[in-house]
């Protein structure tokens, strides 16, 4: 009778730990059929940002409209929504759940909203160019449709809350030339930008200072664009563009300027040592469907002086570098056919190795993500990819492989069937994208704790939580990790 006691009990125990092992899953009725979501952490994980298609009176989905709809997860309910215009060309939407409200951008208009109702707390007949969270700015240019001046508008900056702006010294003299607008800090009070010029703006003098480099092959139709990364290193800048490789100081002054063989750059990427400015060329420019531009090369440049201490072509003009990595002083380049390896020194010799592409598909590039394999056929229990010492890369087949870096020799290949991408994760705790749509939950022993079916693979997380669509379109999965 005791021994049947202990039995009971510790089955009762053994469920007791299950149940409290199972992680939270609540499901949302929603009111339309979603086709994006919105989220972010300032919104607390009590509601959601939705966004829904408009169907006209004769049932078509409208090319330029879209509803977005605030959604309280604590009630299940619609506290508001409201239509609003997205760019029917990029099917793209500019909306930013910020602390101070939801700013939206539609086309000629940027506005910011109140969670509470929805309703407009300013407008603006403007496009916005970067948000400036650390300060709560916002840089943006007037929308003067039809004027001269519309292809080269004036940056101006704002207060994020209010809309009001604030006053930049010399804020007339920045024009904007193109869309690729990417801002970094550099102290509290300078930003930088990498558009078609390198710029610094003061955001408390408003003084600018700009650089400008030569990215774009003006004389092709589109142009091609052939530059590097922008590096900030020991307070001095450092880029290639289709010319040349060249250092600035932290005043954009130019330290030095090496150039570069006639029409050989191409979209690039450096990185630097102690002594050297090290540049793997890729071979291929940015355009629409990235053309070949120049060729494959590795080079290297002394970081003080400029001065080149070798460049050498590693492959012929039509083909390119899918990726790159570095063993000690060798580099590694990936090309879809083979892996060649280059000693970082003057006259090394280019070492080719040819990749089974019949076998495993063409090379793709490094795979970076983090991948489980099931441990048998009934998946109960996953182990993290061993990869350890080895180099895994994805290939044209979707197919995984890890590599010997010391010779390239696969060591595994696993077939996409098998492997499992981490799609999100929090603690110990890990989300597995799985076969027909299907979310697989593992703690962090690699156990599976529990399954999602008939969800969209497309994942939002934000902190613990992770938000997936059913298959419907109506139905809001919420997962607390």
């Amino acid at each position: 009778m005791n021994r049947l006691k202990l039995i009971l009990v510790s089955s009762v125990l053994f469920f007791s730990i299950f149940l409290s092992a199972q992680t939270s899953i609540k499901t949302y009725m929603l009111p339309d059929t979603i086709s994006y979501i919105f989220t972010d952490s300032c919104l607390h994980n009590r509601h959601i940002l939705l966004s829904a298609a408009i169907r006209k009176n004769n049932g078509k989905i409208s090319g330029r409209m879209k509803k977005m709809i605030f959604f309280n997860l604590e009630k299940g309910t619609v506290d508001w929504s409201l239509p609003y215009a997205f760019d029917s060309y990029t099917r793209e939407s500019r909306i930013w759940l910020m602390p101070e409200g939801l700013l939206l951008e539609e086309i000629g208009k940027l506005s910011l909203l109140d969670y509470k109702d929805g309703k407009r707390l300013w407008e603006k007949s403007a496009s916005c160019v970067s948000l400036e969270p650390r300060h709560k700015g916002l840089f943006y240019t007037l929308n003067t449709f039809g004027s001269a001046f519309a292809l080269r508008p004036k940056l101006l900056y704002m207060d994020l809350k209010t809309g009001e702006d604030r006053k930049l010294r010399i804020r007339s003299s920045w024009k904007i030339t193109s869309r690729s607008r990417h801002f970094t800090y550099l102290n509290d009070s300078v930003m930088c930008t990498l558009d078609n010029d390198i710029r610094l703006l003061n955001l408390y003098s408003g003084e600018l200072k700009a650089y400008n480099p030569k990215v774009l092959n003006v004389w092709s139709f589109p142009g091609t664009e052939a530059r590097s990364n922008l590096l900030y290193n020991d307070s001095c800048f450092y880029m290639s563009d289709k010319e040349k490789i060249f250092c600035l100081d932290n005043q954009l002054k130019e330290l030095w300027r090496t150039a570069l063989p006639k029409k050989s750059a191409s979209l690039s990427h450096i990185y630097t040592d102690s002594t050297n400015v090290y540049m793997v060329n890729y071979g291929v420019g940015s355009d629409w469907k990235y053309r070949f531009e120049g060729y494959p090369f590795v080079a290297a440049f002394d970081k003080k002086t400029g001065n080149k201490l070798f460049l050498t072509q590693i492959s012929d003009a039509k083909t390119s570098v899918v990726d790159f990595f570095r063993l000690g002083d060798t580099q590694f380049l990936l090309f879809p056919d083979r892996i060649a390896n280059y000693r970082l020194s003057p006259n090394a010799p280019i070492n080719t190795i040819a990749w089974n592409w019949q076998k495993y598909g063409y090379l793709r590039g490094i795979e970076e993500n983090e991948f489980y394999i099931p441990d048998s056929s009934d998946s109960l229990h996953y182990s993290k990819a061993p990869i350890e010492n080895l180099l895994p890369v994805h290939t044209s087949t979707g197919m995984i492989c890890t590599v010997d870096p010391s010779d390239m020799r696969v060591i595994n290949a696993f077939p996409n069937s098998l492997y499992r991408m981490v799609i999100a994760q929090y603690g110990g705790n890990r989300i597995l994208e799985g076969d027909s749509n299907k979310l697989i939950i593992i703690d962090e022993k690699g156990y599976r704790k529990q399954e999602v079916t008939h969800v969209y693979q497309k994942v939002f997380q934000s902190g613990n939580h992770v938000y997936a669509l059913k298959e419907t379109g109506n139905e809001l999965v919420d997962i607390s990790l």
